[in-house]
């Protein structure tokens, strides 16, 4: 399908859907007055709902009778949940809902990610999934920036531009859409070769398992920005302004990674990846001072950039672009929305006793090991077979 009319689509999903992945602890901060530790339970149940989304899509493609009125249904879903939220500053009713909208975000994206690479061979999927990258990660940085400023003008503003926004998806994807994304033939000449399909599966594994630190470690740092900002002495714009820069610099990884194909089949571009992250991840949470902070976003957005794209690139060519392929991208996203705010909340009563940096470092230990081992041993064993 044309690439231009679905990406139009995916920004204003992206749009929609980051005020509940990013932006909301902004809201629930200074609405509930929420503590880090609840931040991060509202992470956790994010998370597991996105789980649940994310693996059950292609089910629900099935059951529904075709990718078009899965992702119709999703999105009006979404319409309706917002819609109630704009109208209502319940804090019970929040958290009935929330869980609503994690289901809806992860059961959205497997079926976008298959449309933006169906029916493309190796090199023009990369273009698609750079512009798809680059699209959706653009409108949250928008999204990010803006929520502090929307927040201050009407508490409930949040919910009624994602509502907006998905109603205008709804309405671009029952008008364009194809019933299902087209798939390369077996036989297609554009098909990777087996040898080279062979040098990618300890690549896909390497990157599933840095992304998944990656995401872990954004749904801690999420949840903790709104205090490190406030105690560096920032008001509500200003710290959702200095917040969005982490989202920011995906934005530029996104379009390097677009650009210069030369990353493809590299393990050392992944190796880098999986020690970078969690030395950025550590240097945001330090709190220390807005620059030490504003490096770690730096760095942490653009490494998780790197790996994100090097993830989902190797799951759809691997599994020719299928749902199932975006699925087990998006299931591992919603893994470390899960993972990290239960290592948040250890860490969180750790730093009671320790000081926030070691609290947090020890209980993030596990999730930084499973990241610097799982992203470097079947890089490691791919080298020793060579």
């Amino acid at each position: 399908m044309n690439l231009a009319r679905l990406l139009i689509l995916v920004f204003l999903q992206s749009a929609a859907t980051a005020a509940a992945e990013h932006a909301i602890y902004f809201y629930t901060k200074e609405v509930h007055q929420f503590s880090v530790t609840l931040n991060l339970l509202l992470a956790l149940v994010f998370g597991a709902a996105y789980i649940f989304g994310a693996i059950g899509s292609h089910g629900l493609s099935k059951r529904i009778g075709g990718e078009r009125r899965a992702l119709m249904s999703v999105i009006l879903g979404q319409v309706i949940v917002g819609a109630v939220l704009t109208f209502s500053t319940s804090a019970a009713l929040f958290w009935c809902l929330w869980p609503m909208l994690g289901w809806l975000a992860g059961s959205q994206w497997p079926i976008i990610e298959s449309y933006v690479v169906a029916g493309r061979p190796p090199k023009a999927a990369t273009h698609a999934i750079g512009r798809f990258n680059v699209t959706w990660s653009i409108a949250v940085v928008l999204a990010v920036a803006l929520a502090g400023y929307l927040i201050e003008q009407w508490d409930q503003a949040l919910f009624a531009m994602s509502a907006s926004l998905s109603l205008l998806s709804a309405i671009l994807c029952l008008a364009t859409f194809p019933a299902n994304a087209a798939h390369l033939d077996d036989d297609h000449p554009g098909r990777l070769p087996c040898e080279t399909i062979k040098r990618y599966k300890p690549l896909v594994v390497s990157a599933r398992w840095s992304m998944l630190t990656s995401y872990s470690l954004m749904f801690v740092i999420g949840p903790y920005l709104p205090d490190i900002f406030k105690a560096l002495g920032f008001g509500l714009t200003a710290a959702t302004l200095l917040a969005s820069i982490l989202y920011g610099m995906r934005v530029v990884s996104f379009a390097f990674m677009e650009r210069w194909h030369g990353w493809h089949g590299r393990a050392d571009i992944l190796a880098l990846g999986a020690i970078a992250l969690p030395t950025a991840a550590l240097l945001t949470l330090s709190g220390r001072s807005a620059g030490i902070v504003i490096v770690g976003e730096v760095l942490f957005g653009f490494t998780a950039g790197v790996i994100y794209t090097a993830s989902l690139y190797y799951s759809m060519i691997l599994k020719d672009a299928s749902i199932e392929g975006g699925g087990d991208h998006e299931g591992i996203i919603g893994t470390g929305f899960c993972l990290g705010p239960i290592l948040g909340m250890a860490g969180t009563k750790l730093a009671t006793r320790f000081g926030t940096l070691t609290g947090l470092t020890l209980g993030l230990s596990p999730v930084l090991a499973i990241g610097l081992i799982g992203g470097l041993w079947p890089l490691w064993k791919q080298q020793s077979a060579d």
